[in-house]
């Protein structure tokens, strides 16, 4: 769910992410419209286009996003604590950067329990980003095929992940 400025309404969209410690993220959505972005733990972010091919995401914004989304997917407290000042409460615990740079990417990241599940907030300068995690599934082995199992419609995503 996407609240930014210049839209009259959020904008709501419902996907997948599949995550692999040591490859990194696939993220698609399919509502309301078919997108796939890949996060991988080393090198940039990639989109797939409408063709099927992939383009570099070499923003700044995309590789921080990135880091930060392998970084929480993975659990990593160090690199909360190295990089975040944290503020927890009963409901949730707050991400703020302690880099200025880093601020003009993201404001501040919340994590709390949803009604669904895990909930995700990031609040970037023109724009906030809710992310409610409503399904887990902890897989015991990671690999190509299985990503392939489990996203079909993206075996060329899995490919370039796991490549």
């Amino acid at each position: 769910e996407v609240a930014a400025d210049g839209l009259a309404e959020t904008m709501s969209s419902a996907g997948t992410y599949l995550f692999s410690c040591e490859h990194g993220l696939i993220w698609t959505t399919e509502t309301p419209y078919s997108d796939v972005w890949i996060y991988p733990i080393s090198g940039s972010p990639h989109r797939r286009l409408e063709d099927g091919s992939y383009a570099v995401a070499d923003s700044r914004v995309h590789r921080e996003l990135g880091r930060l989304l392998n970084h929480l997917m993975a659990g990593d407290v160090d690199y909360f604590q190295r990089h975040f000042t944290l503020s927890q409460s009963e409901a949730a615990v707050e991400l703020l950067p302690k880099r200025k740079s880093f601020r003009k990417i993201v404001d501040s990241v919340t994590l709390s329990t949803g009604p669904t599940g895990p909930l995700l907030v990031l609040r970037q300068p023109a724009q906030q980003m809710r992310i409610a995690i409503v399904e887990t599934q902890q897989l015991p082995l990671l690999d190509v095929q299985v990503c392939v199992d489990y996203l079909p419609a993206h075996t060329g995503s899995c490919a370039w992940l796991f490549d």
